[in-house]
């Protein structure tokens, strides 16, 4: 990798790509024990934030991968502010979902977490996009 704004990058997109794997192991497993199967799904959603919340973190700063693509790569400034506009977006719906988890059904749940899954992996996919363009560097971690 080049560039001290990537410091961590890898790791912390690994985590989150652990985190999604955990959230959709937990939406998959039978809810017939709602009440454990409520902790697990709050465990993997728990893990998915913390990951998110340090990533976005580091991602929006000042002196962040995002900025420094932009200021390698003028042209990026487009993709690079709808993920500004995104990133903080998609914390929130995950956040607010972890807040009203309890006394959910497990249908809900799932209904409410499936698209938040497939924006995230989305989001995931375009920071890579755009910090290949910037740097030509392949950031690593799975998926």
């Amino acid at each position: 990798m080049s560039g001290p704004e990537l410091n961590g990058f890898s790791t912390r997109r690994a985590d989150i790509g652990a985190a999604l794997g955990r959230l959709e192991d937990a939406l998959a497993r039978p809810a017939g024990a709602k009440a454990d199967w409520l902790d697990r799904v709050r465990h993997a959603l728990t893990d998915l934030a913390t990951a998110g919340r340090a990533q976005i973190s580091a991602l929006l700063a000042p002196a962040g991968p995002l900025a420094g693509a932009v200021e390698r790569s003028p042209r990026l400034s487009t993709p690079v502010d709808r993920l500004r506009h995104e990133l903080p977006l998609i914390q929130a719906e995950v956040d607010e979902l972890l807040c009203s988890l309890d006394g959910s059904e497990p249908t809900e749940v799932r209904q409410r977490l499936l698209p938040i899954l497939g924006k995230t992996v989305r989001l995931r996919q375009a920071v890579a996009d755009v910090l290949w363009e910037a740097y030509s560097v392949d950031i690593g971690g799975p998926g």
